[in-house]
């Protein structure tokens, strides 16, 4: 089974799930607007060997994922409907970071990992790892703000 963690608009994944499907392929869509209102993710250690996923009332069993397709470009949100903000804040952390864990249990081929992602965006991490791996990189200060541009130093928002 290939499990989709998307969002309801998402025209590439419209676009796939039908084609792995014609190839005989189970597919698991998740969109993450509907979490935790449709689709629950619990794990009790010692109990599961791995989180239970009920994805629209429909249990999915996660030993059979083959696949984990990570396509959500941007975070969950719940002040369409929260109230006080710091409740708001602690439900969209949490919900934010629900899908991240999954990667410690499913050693399947991952696209897009949610930790991977993570760090890919933090521009310092980039720039320590391309030096890690001896790529020349360009003088660089990273600020709150952006200045202009000096000599021939970038400058980059963080």
């Amino acid at each position: 089974m290939i499990l989709i963690i998307t969002h309801k608009v998402d025209l590439c994944a419209d676009l796939v799930i039908p084609r792995l499907q014609a190839r005989g392929q189970e597919v698991a869509r998740v969109n993450i607007e509907d979490y935790p209102l449709e689709i629950s993710l619990s794990y009790y250690p010692g109990i599961y060997a791995l989180p239970k996923l009920v994805v629209y009332g429909e249990a999915f069993d996660l030993a059979a994922v083959t696949a984990v397709w990570y396509r959500v470009p941007y975070e969950f949100s719940a002040r369409r409907w929260a109230v006080d903000y710091q409740m708001t804040r602690f439900i969209e952390s949490s919900c934010n970071h629900t899908w991240s864990p999954l990667e410690l249990f499913l050693p399947c081929l991952w696209l897009d990992k949610p930790l991977s992602v993570r760090k890919a965006s933090y521009k310092l991490h980039q720039l320590a790892v391309a030096t890690n791996l001896g790529l020349s990189i360009p003088k660089t200060t990273c600020h709150a703000w952006c200045l202009a541009c000096i000599s021939r130093t970038c400058f980059a928002m963080l």
